[in-house]
């Protein structure tokens, strides 16, 4: 009986995983065009952005990245993932809490940052996520940005101060609070 009870378990695993990976063709980081509209607020203007691909050959981590990493706010630290960076100033915000990147497709320069507990989640210092943009699917690094997903219009919002370091193809942002993330091509006019 327990070898069927393992074999019942990998296979619910299986469905779950198919089910999982599946369902990330609609992920807000497929590669769409995502018409910003405009809406008041403190963040950068309306622009029209496209979530940004790299080369099949630039593709080396594992299909689904999750790295989560213990930190004191107090002490600020770096958590690594895949093409991501993600450094914590100290003062950040206060006490430890686990940091997690999740990263659910190599060929899409995006992620989903989380924080437990979720009462860190404003920051007092911005904390500052970086992308390794060698090898995305576009003309010129200049045209990179950092951008938020905003689930109720269902766009990408550039972030104010994402800016681009064009001679290593690195896209940075400071960021107040974690959410979904993704490094956009703008466009600006059209």
């Amino acid at each position: 009986m327990p070898r069927i009870r393992t074999l019942s378990a990998l296979a619910g695993a299986a469905l779950i995983g198919m089910t999982f990976v599946s369902g990330c063709s609609n992920a807000p980081t497929a590669p769409v065009v995502a018409e910003i509209k405009d809406t008041p607020g403190p963040m950068s203007p309306p622009v029209f952005v496209l979530p940004v691909t790299l080369s099949a050959e630039d593709s080396v981590q594992p299909p689904i990245l999750i790295i989560s990493q213990r930190v004191d706010g107090a002490v600020g630290g770096v958590v690594n993932a895949g093409r991501f960076r993600l450094t914590v100033p100290p003062g950040a915000f206060v006490g430890p809490a686990t940091i997690t990147i999740f990263v659910p497709d190599p060929k899409q320069l995006g992620c989903s940052l989380e924080i437990d507990p979720p009462s860190a989640n404003q920051f007092r210092v911005p904390v500052l996520l970086e992308a390794d943009c060698v090898g995305a699917q576009v003309a010129r690094a200049s045209d990179l940005a950092m951008a938020l997903w905003e689930p109720d219009l269902k766009v990408w919002r550039v972030v104010d101060g994402s800016a681009v370091d064009a001679a290593h193809w690195n896209v940075h942002a400071g960021l107040e609070h974690f959410s979904r993330y993704s490094v956009v091509e703008t466009k600006a006019g059209w």
